[in-house]
């Protein structure tokens, strides 16, 4: 190892240790997974429920509350964010590889998995470092690494409980340097281990094998390796099997079936598409695949053409347009916005690209301005836009003070009706949400949100009364007292109200 190497490695290593101490220490945090439970926040934080109830019964299933006393219509909203309903039980609805992978961690301490994503980040810069390294040098490589390491992306799903998309670009980004390697081998197993995460990085992993076959990959390697990227799939299909009742259905389709059985096809729609006209909806799909098409080009060009100019004009216009709105893009667009995660692997690949022209350029004053836009608007965008660390920590904030009044004023067992995001918030309580139970009519035009639909009260109230009638405590949370006034409920609190 040379001297230049031995040193950029103390700096990757500093530099992750500064990553998890900012991380850590910058705001305050919930210091268990049960809490997390209780935090209304955008990080969408269900999914280690399904870890622990694979600790305690060794089932990712739990029981849907009252199936078989309530009308189905009223059993379906329990069904939490996360999660899907399959013959009575809520299933996971995101990539199974998410959860069989993370109760390793788990099993070490369950809190563990409030530390698990920001170890993933450090580990996809490392990746990053290794890759750009193999295709450069040691200097675009740590510059790369410093680069990725103030991406607005790595920190806000960093903050993320357990979602797939930094493991996944992990085994993708380990997939790719082996792949370059002639592993083949090897490189199918992390391939696949990154599909098991998320399941469209399979278009990716085409396009990986695709640019391999175009430098010389055999059809025989080609095949190997289809076959041995399978193995890890096994275990997931039969796991599938057992949750969803088929080999190949998702957890999403299981939801999406479910809702439109229950409230209706044009119900279910607006749950999948927010409602706009069409051609602007149209016109949103054809420009994520248009900044796709431009990053994969960019990555081509950049890495084997030796011309990285269009390289940098698809990286800068591309990291502008990821950061615009929000981490995750133009939400006001007709689009479902988790799209825009699959440009994160790419982006990361550019990385490299934009760094080495940074370092060699002759032109240093345009280097320089290029890589200081970049470093400010990534340090403004991880902190001011809405999927902010900060922002969404003050939501966190917030929701810990919500879920300590609910814990304290409601009994076990009792129904707490919700208009926000159908998670299971509260341990030993049961959450109802407000827009399925209400089967929600299709969105105003000018919404963009599904919590923004029209809500029909008047069918709340209805069955907020049949909850009542059969002896369960039932209570609103978060509902306008004005819509409910006529149960005559017992006010708590400005947001908790008991019938």
């Amino acid at each position: 190892m040379t001297n230049i190497a031995r040193r950029n490695k103390l700096i990757l290593s500093a530099l992750a240790v500064l990553f998890l101490f900012i991380y850590i220490f910058s705001y305050p945090r919930p210091a268990s997974i049960d809490l997390v439970y209780g935090c209304n926040d955008p990080t969408n934080a269900i999914s280690p429920s399904f870890i622990e109830d694979f600790l305690e019964r060794g089932s990712f299933q739990h029981p849907v509350p009252y199936y078989g006393v309530y009308p189905e219509n009223i059993t379906i909203a329990f069904t939490p964010r996360d999660g899907a309903q399959y013959g009575g039980y809520i299933v996971p609805k995101y990539s199974l590889g998410m959860f069989i992978f993370s109760v390793p961690f788990a099993f070490l301490f369950k809190n563990f998995l409030l530390v698990y994503m920001p170890i993933m980040a450090v580990l996809v810069v490392v990746a990053l470092y290794i890759f750009a390294r193999d295709m450069f040098n040691e200097r675009v490589a740590l510059t790369s690494a410093i680069f990725a390491f103030v991406l607005p992306t790595i920190w806000v799903c960093a903050n993320e409980i357990l979602y797939g998309d930094l493991p996944a670009c992990f085994f993708f980004l380990l997939g790719i340097i082996y792949l370059n390697r002639k592993s083949y081998t090897l490189s199918a197993l992390l391939f696949s281990i990154s599909v098991a995460f998320r399941y469209p990085q399979l278009m990716l992993v085409a396009l990986a094998y695709l640019f391999e076959i175009w430098r010389g990959m055999s059809l025989r390697n080609l095949v190997s390796s289809g076959m041995i990227g399978i193995i890890p799939a096994i275990p997931l299909v039969l796991l599938n099997k057992d949750l969803y009742g088929s080999y190949l259905t998702t957890g999403y389709q299981v939801e999406a079936a479910n809702v439109q059985a229950v409230l209706g096809s044009d119900v279910a729609k607006s749950f999948a598409i927010q409602f706009r006209p069409d051609f602007i909806y149209q016109y949103a799909s054809m420009y994520i695949f248009g900044v796709l098409a431009l990053l994969f080009l960019g990555i081509f060009l950049g890495l084997r053409k030796n011309r990285p100019s269009f390289a940098i004009v698809s990286f800068v216009i591309t990291f502008l347009y990821y950061g615009s709105h929000s981490s995750w893009g133009l939400n006001t667009y007709a689009i479902n916005a988790a799209i825009l995660r699959y440009l994160l692997i790419p982006l990361l690949l550019l990385i490299p690209v934009f760094a080495n022209y940074i370092i060699h350029t002759s032109r240093k004053r345009v280097a320089f301005l290029l890589a200081g836009c970049y470093i400010i608007i990534s340090i403004m965008a991880t902190v001011y836009l809405p999927d902010g660390i900060i922002d969404t920590y003050d939501q966190v904030a917030q929701g810990v003070r919500t879920h300590d009044i609910v814990m304290q004023s409601t009994e076990p067992n009792s129904v707490i009706i919700t208009p926000f995001d159908d998670k299971k918030l509260y341990p030993d309580r049961n959450t109802l949400t407000a827009a399925y139970l209400a089967a929600i009519e299709p969105s105003d035009p000018e919404g963009d949100r599904f919590w923004e639909y029209p809500l029909d009260y008047s069918v709340i109230r209805q069955k907020a009364t049949y909850l009542k009638n059969t002896g369960i405590a039932v209570y609103f949370l978060g509902v306008p007292l004005k819509q409910i006034s006529e149960l005559r409920p017992k006010i708590i609190n400005e947001t908790l109200y008991k019938i």
